[in-house]
């Protein structure tokens, strides 16, 4: 398929799983519910041309999400709702968030969460530098290989006012078209791309150069070592689940394995994720046995529910439908069904 732009892919679903598999290879990225409940996602992104991209999504439930950004790709966010954390620090809607060159997002905890964002990398970043002498330079200096939340500043509220009626322009367009879905759909033809990029490039750069003088509120927070700890662990639960490691992830065992107290890690559970370390650990084992049941590891629920160690299958089919909205049993038929009209 030729690909023409600007173009755009739209998904809505209730299936965290479908969010995963829609992201292309190039743009790693992982999302998980942290507690059971209904989800809902809905997201629009529009390729302006090959090296900018724009987007929206919209976030009901609690989920966590993980990203990595090209080495010289540029992410901005506005991220606006209830409940949203950014590596652990409570936000509102008056940040904007800024990752610059690999940096790789450690986690965001989202809860009724909206964010419109832009993604510049390769030609885009470099034509919007040329206009700036010694930015990308000072940028690099503050900011490369991590991600910085900030307080809103008026040059920021501008280039997000910008942003967010070109995207409720392309929303609209393609809501006209026809029902979304997650194919490639071209943008009304008309949409004015060149004085479109010189408006928003003049934007950017004005807020790229007030960050500079801006507090990285990331920086400043409170408890590092707590929210490192929570990290450390995570990353252990879902790198022992993966393994089908059986051992290693009750309370005790992972403060032995961190030199910590329970009651130490327990808080930084709760202060970092807003929730439990027995709730993580859950919701990591059962994407572990949804992953087999989608994609034919398993023949059968029990096994998948045995290797993801769920030993009272009653139980875990509780556990099961409370996170996804369904059985176990309906998750593994509608992989077989696929396969049969494949």
């Amino acid at each position: 398929m030729v690909t023409v732009y600007p173009h755009a892919h739209c998904l809505v679903t209730d299936d965290i799983s479908a969010v995963n598999n829609a992201i292309p290879p190039d743009k790693p990225q992982q999302a998980y519910p942290l507690r059971p409940g209904p989800l809902h996602f809905t997201a629009l992104q529009v390729a302006v041309d090959p090296d900018l991209r724009i987007g929206r999504w919209s976030c009901t439930g609690a989920v966590r999400t993980f990203s990595a950004l090209p080495s010289d790709g540029l992410h901005i966010s506005f991220p606006t709702g209830k409940a949203a954390r950014v590596d652990g620090l409570a936000v509102d809607e008056d940040v904007v968030t800024l990752n610059l060159g690999g940096s790789a997002c450690p986690g965001s905890t989202l809860q009724h969460v909206e964010c419109d964002e832009l993604v510049l990398s390769g030609t885009a970043l470099a034509a919007l530098c040329a206009g700036a002498p010694g930015l990308l330079e000072s940028l690099s200096a503050r900011f490369i290989g991590k991600m910085s939340v900030m307080r809103v500043r008026p040059a920021a509220q501008a280039l997000h006012g910008a942003l967010r009626q070109t995207l409720d322009t392309c929303a609209a367009a393609l809501a006209r078209s026809g029902p979304l879905s997650t194919a490639q759909q071209a943008i009304v033809p008309d949409f004015p791309s060149t004085s479109w990029r010189r408006s928003l490039d003049e934007r950017l750069r004005t807020m790229l150069e007030d960050a500079l003088t801006c507090g990285d509120l990331l920086a400043r927070r409170a408890g590092h070592r707590r929210h490192a700890l929570a990290r450390e662990a995570e990353r252990l639960i879902w790198q022992r689940v993966a393994s089908g490691q059986a051992s290693g992830l009750s309370l005790d065992e992972l403060c032995a394995d961190l030199g910590t107290t329970r009651r130490t890690l327990q808080l930084a559970f709760q202060d970092h994720f807003a929730t439990s370390i027995g709730m993580i650990t859950r919701s990591a084992r059962l994407q572990r046995v949804r992953a087999e049941l989608g994609s034919g590891a398993a023949a059968a629920v029990s096994e998948a529910a045995l290797r993801g160690g769920f030993e009272h299958l009653g139980r875990f089919a509780r556990y099961y439908r409370d996170f996804f909205g369904e059985s176990p049993s309906a998750t593994l038929r509608g992989r077989q069904q696929r396969s049969g009209t494949a």
